[in-house]
């Protein structure tokens, strides 16, 4: 998800059909935890929107669906979160330390490639 220009998270980019059915999702409820991400400037874990009691609206919108767990953490613009990049797992999953790195070190990747992309402009 990627904030529009006025401000309004959208979906942009996916890599699977629960990935979409995820974001929109969101975006028809006004919750979720890609949202959180982003509001929050955070990590947020959710092992089973089932069970998790933070989006009831996005659980129930989701019942049925592909989506049981999500791992996701917001992409930043100039240190200011313009949206976020998230993980989904069909079944509940306790996310690992290790998981949570390799999404960070892929943000980290992304940030890397957006400053060389500034740099050639500049340059």
């Amino acid at each position: 998800m990627l904030t529009d220009a006025h401000g309004e998270l959208r979906c942009v980019v996916v890599n699977g059909e629960s990935s979409r059915v995820l974001e929109d999702a969101q975006v028809a409820t006004g919750q979720g935890p890609c949202i959180d991400a982003v509001v929050g400037d955070e990590v947020v874990t959710c092992p089973s929107l089932a069970a998790d009691g933070r989006w009831p609206t996005l659980s129930r919108a989701l019942q049925g669906s592909a989506v049981e767990s999500v791992l996701t953490v917001p992409l930043r613009l100039s240190g200011t979160p313009v949206g976020s990049l998230n993980i989904t797992c069909a079944t509940q999953h306790l996310w690992s330390n290790a998981e949570h790195d390799a999404l960070l070190r892929v943000r980290a990747g992304h940030r890397g490639d957006a400053r060389r992309r500034g740099q050639r402009r500049a340059g």
